[in-house]
């Protein structure tokens, strides 16, 4: 019994991943995955040290925004998309 409700635990979030573009689309609402299914997890200090901006600032926007995830994307209600850590 333990290793069917592992089994469909693993399906479940299997599913729920190729519907969110394997989690870079987390809202479900992209009509398709133009930076794929793979996830790029960048490191939030190194980003924000690029531009000079306030680091506690722009580490809170990014985590916020994508948790890091640089392929992450969010489809808008006018067609456009949102594409990135910010």
């Amino acid at each position: 019994m333990k290793i069917i409700s592992i089994l469909l635990l693993t399906l479940l979030i299997a599913l729920i991943k190729a519907d969110t573009c394997g989690g870079n689309c987390p809202s479900n609402t992209c009509p398709s995955c133009p930076c794929g299914t793979a996830a790029n997890w960048i490191d939030i200090p190194s980003l924000c040290s690029r531009y000079g901006w306030g680091q506690s600032c722009c580490q809170c926007i990014v985590r916020n925004e994508s948790g890091g995830n640089a392929h992450a994307m969010l489809f808008n209600t006018n067609d456009t998309w949102d594409v990135g850590a910010f």
